[in-house]
Order: structure tokens, then C-alpha cells, then sequence
């Protein structure tokens, strides 16, 4: 994605949700990122070395309605994101796993095998779980409802790890029985 044509980048933040601040990036009128938990100048870092050396800004008016979608998510009112994503800042392989995650419906839950199937290959259950770690979209692109084959929660590309993927799953309803004493949740 690193391209001249990119000029600005506005970045948008909610402190203070329960898990902890969240950060989303926009670039004309479309998602590039989101940052769950980290500090604003770790997300501008990540940024940087994604869409390359492009000016970032702050403006309220471009970020609002991203913003706004998840907090909705957050306090359980919005069940599904039809918000613009910009593809072009995922490699090919990691769209075409983000795709398929994307259509994964709000309350369940798919293993890293039944994607990797999906994408005719079966054998990228590791491929497709490095795209979803790498996801810079967590939460809109719901990297979360994907789970290991015996329904363990694997990894998540936060501070929290995997007690934030837990804590997403119960707020969904889809968080494995088995897990939910796991996680105290």
C-alpha cells in the first residue's frame, strides 16, 4: 500500500472502553487500521511501516462514523460492520483470509482448518492463522471468531492477548463453554 498517492491518514480515538483505548485509522473514507489496547503512538508506528511515510492528521469528522460503530459493537447494539475497508493495505493472501473471516456471522465461531479449506487449501491452517494475527482491522474484521480445531481460542493481536479474544467471544455468545472457566469470564 505504501504509495505516494496516499496524503493523509486520519486517526481517531475512544479511551476508556472495556478494553482498554481503541484506536482506528482512515484514509479516504476507508478502514486501514485499528488498535485495540495499544498507545497512540504505537498505532502510528504500525501505521508508518503499513501505508509508508504518509502525513497522519486527527480529524474528528472522517473517524466519527467508525467510531461510533464500535462503540455500538462494544455495548452489544451493532451485531455486523458495513463499513468501507480498504483492502489494498492486507497482502493478497491475507484479503483473501480477511474475506472469508469477515463473513463469519456475529455469535459463531470457524477454525483455522475450516478457513483454510474454504480457500481450497487445506493444509494453510498455520498461513491462515499468521493472517489473522497480522489482521490490522481486529474486531470489524472479526479475526476473533476464529478458534483452534478442539475450540481453543489461539492468539489475538492485543495487549491482553487472549483474554481480550475471550472477551469478545462472550460478548458474542460464542465463547466455548469449555473456556468460559478458563478466562473467569
Amino acid at each position: 500500500m505504501a504509495d505516494s498517492s496516499m496524503h493523509t491518514v486520519h486517526i481517531g480515538e475512544r479511551p476508556g472502553t472495556p478494553l482498554g483505548a481503541i484506536h482506528v485509522a482512515v484514509w479516504e473514507d476507508r478502514l486501514i487500521g485499528v488498535s485495540v489496547g495499544r498507545s497512540l503512538i504505537q498505532f502510528k508506528q504500525e501505521l508508518a511501516q503499513r501505508v509508508g511515510n504518509s502525513v497522519v492528521t486527527d480529524s474528528v469528522e472522517a473517524v466519527t462514523p467508525f467510531l461510533l460503530a464500535l462503540d455500538q459493537y462494544l455495548g452489544g447494539e451493532r451485531h455486523s460492520f458495513e463499513l468501507p475497508i480498504e483492502w489494498r493495505v492486507l497482502t493478497p493472501f491475507q484479503a483473501d483470509v480477511l474475506r472469508l473471516v469477515d463473513m463469519i456471522p456475529y455469535g459463531e465461531t470457524r477454525t483455522y482448518g475450516q478457513i483454510a479449506k474454504a480457500l481450497k487449501n487445506p493444509n494453510a491452517a498455520r498461513a491462515v492463522g499468521r493472517a489473522n494475527a497480522t489482521n490490522p482491522m481486529p474486531i470489524v474484521l472479526p479475526c476473533h471468531r476464529v478458534i483452534g480445531s478442539r475450540g481453543n481460542l489461539r492468539g489475538y493481536n492485543a495487549p491482553d492477548g487472549v483474554n481480550t479474544k475471550a472477551w469478545l467471544l462472550k460478548l458474542e455468545g460464542s465463547l466455548p463453554p469449555r473456556q468460559m472457566a478458563l478466562f473467569n469470564l
